[in-house]
């Protein structure tokens, strides 16, 4: 199943690929001060592949407070579009569920307070939730 969605301004869209069933499909909502800056419930699953794309657009990249993991931001309008870090030399993360069409027939979200874990805590439950994530938008002309 592929479903798709973009950011409130349309300069970024969001894909994911499953096998599962949108109602097993449970977004996480994230009680960290950075998540809820940034309206978020992000979403993903081990065998899950997303992608971000632009066309145009450009990005803005955080890191979160122990650093471990990249915030990846729309630069116009600011939304969160995806969290992800690199694991054995391959980018896997979760996408903001908040902008995919028909949110509602996704499962319920799950409050989860990852500010609770250690890093290793943190590190080993993400490498075993994250699915793989693409960044992707056109080369440059030459490029």
């Amino acid at each position: 199943m592929k479903r798709s969605g973009a950011c409130p301004c349309q300069s970024w869209s969001v894909f994911i690929w499953t096998d599962q069933a949108p109602e097993a499909l449970h977004p996480r909502r994230c009680d960290c001060d950075h998540c809820q800056a940034h309206p978020s419930e992000v979403l993903s699953g081990p065998d899950m592949r997303a992608e971000i794309h632009t066309d145009t657009g450009d990005l803005t990249i955080h890191t979160n407070g122990d650093g471990l993991a990249s915030f990846y931001h729309c630069a116009t309008c600011e939304a969160l579009l995806a969290v992800g870090r690199v694991f054995d030399g391959q980018l896997r993360g979760a996408v903001n569920a908040l902008l995919l069409e028909h949110r509602e027939t996704l499962g319920e979200a799950i409050p989860i307070q990852p500010r609770l874990l250690s890093a290793e805590e943190k590190l080993a439950r993400w490498a075993g939730l994250w699915g793989t994530l693409a960044v992707t938008r056109p080369r440059p002309p030459g490029g």
